[in-house]
């Protein structure tokens, strides 16, 4: 039962700091403006494909998010990033694949370096344990 109100607790987290973390891309230069510009792009269009059903189009466009914030060195969003394309490999029937990127994200969040702001490290912990009781 305490699992399920820290759950419910980082998910009324996730909902506030969320929307704020995604409007926050680091400042890039050269090559990486472009990518910049797609990645929420990418996010949002992979979150319609999901709610959609679209399971193998949202991963593409998770990946495609995943490999951007991943080349900015963006952690926190990478984690992010990762914890949604566990949620499509789960609808595909991609257990192993799922499991594997929640391990990634788990890692990135833990390893401490990912985040430096405590509230968008509960929200996005939040949201990757979320994935995690699917």
């Amino acid at each position: 039962m305490t699992r399920w109100l820290l759950v419910g607790l980082m998910s009324v987290l996730v909902t506030v700091a969320i929307p704020a973390s995604l409007s926050r891309l680091p400042n890039v230069t050269g090559s990486y403006i472009a990518a910049a510009a797609t990645v929420p792009a990418s996010l949002q269009q992979g979150m319609a494909h999901y709610e959609a059903e679209q399971f193998q189009a949202a991963l593409q466009q998770w990946q495609q998010a995943n490999l951007a914030f991943e080349r900015q060195g963006d952690r926190p969003q990478q984690a992010l990033t990762l914890s949604y394309l566990s949620l499509a490999h789960q609808q595909l029937g991609n257990l192993a694949q799922a499991e594997q990127r929640l391990q990634e994200s788990l890692q990135l969040l833990e390893s401490g370096a990912a985040l430096a702001d405590s509230s968008e490290q509960a929200a996005i912990y939040g949201k990757v344990l979320n994935a995690q009781g699917k």
